[in-house]
């Protein structure tokens, strides 16, 4: 709960009131008031929103914001404070950033949802919001280590799994975590996922009974797959995707050809990644870089839905469109205009 102005003070923000009072406590429950990247956002620099504490939005910017701070404070980079304090005491031999003396051939590499090679470098900087290089083997026993305390008191650990923020109605968040409520028999569920382009990952325990999985994927069209591998390890397995996705019932309605042709075009998103939607029988199909290829499902003439997901496209014009996630604004696109 220590103001973190006392160690970083990101440029962008430095005029801004509120940074005196962003705390560790904000950024893991992602209520610093910062979006997820600052590149996505219409000024295209780091802001507040809105008072941190006050509201939800996940951020890997605020991630990367405690980094700094923890940098300034410890006198050592993240890399080395993780190596020290987690890889090496509970045996994670294969989880590092990169650097040169990694094998090259071990890695996964990432494909589109046509199965292409991306091919790009796979030498990333070090960051806190992404760019870890692990295994599920070495990933399962950061979970067990978890799920057996984490080395915290036992005050701070039930801190860190008590819900406080309601994402839907059987999710929550605790520091750090997304917690799942409500699963049968009295379970609950501790789950993290991540995506980037041509990756995606799942893995939760279920601390009461001693389970858990973890699913890493180097395809766009992963979230597709663990979905499926989820349903079909757990029992209550649909139920977890089900809460996890945050899935209502939507009804499809009918539109004319003449209503889907409005929107069959190449669009261009606020990362930057460049999409592609045509029109079906009855529906919109969806394609693009980082994302797999799915269906859009009409609500209403300017609304679409994918079915098994909480995520909506919504058309605020013919030439442009809104990603909505879990109730959040993902991203936004423009029609590329020739």
């Amino acid at each position: 709960d220590e103001p973190l102005f006392h160690y970083w003070v990101d440029p962008d923000v430095k005029d801004e009131p509120y940074h005196k009072i962003l705390t560790t406590r904000h950024v893991l429950l992602h209520q610093t008031g910062f979006t997820n990247c600052r590149s996505g956002h219409p000024t295209k620099e780091l802001t507040f929103d809105f008072e941190p504490g006050t509201q939800y939005h996940y951020s890997g910017e605020g991630f990367e914001y405690l980094r700094r701070a923890l940098e300034n404070k410890f006198k050592a980079p993240l890399e080395k404070l993780l190596d020290s304090l987690i890889f090496k005491p509970i045996g994670m031999d294969n989880t590092q950033y990169w650097n040169e003396s990694i094998e090259t051939l071990r890695l996964a590499r990432c494909h589109d949802a046509n199965v292409n090679d991306y091919n790009f470098s796979y030498k990333t900087s070090v960051l806190a919001a992404g760019n870890l290089l692990s295994t599920a083997e070495d990933y399962c026993k950061f979970l067990i280590y978890v799920m057996n305390g984490a080395g915290l008191s036992q005050n701070l650990y039930d801190d860190m799994l008590n819900p406080k923020i309601t994402v839907n109605k059987h999710l929550s968040r605790g520091l750090g975590w997304e917690i799942i409520n409500d699963l049968p028999n009295g379970e609950y569920g501790i789950e993290h996922g991540g995506t980037n382009t041509g990756m995606w990952s799942m893995s939760f325990i279920l601390p009461k009974s001693q389970r858990g999985i973890v699913i890493m994927t180097n395809g766009d069209g992963g979230s597709l797959l663990y979905i499926n591998i989820i349903k079909e390890a757990f029992d209550e397995g649909e139920t977890i995707i089900n809460y996890i996705m945050g899935v209502t019932h939507r009804e499809a309605v009918t539109l004319s050809d003449e209503v889907l042709e409005r929107y069959t075009e190449d669009w261009l998103d606020s990362d930057g990644r460049k999409h592609k939607i045509v029109k079906g029988d009855g529906v919109l199909k969806f394609s693009g870089e980082g994302l797999p290829n799915v269906t859009l499902y009409p609500e209403s003439e300017n609304e679409f839905f994918l079915k098994g997901f909480d995520v909506q496209f919504e058309f605020t014009s013919n030439d442009s469109f809104t990603l909505i996630s879990a109730g959040n604004i993902d991203w936004t696109a423009e029609r590329i205009k020739e």
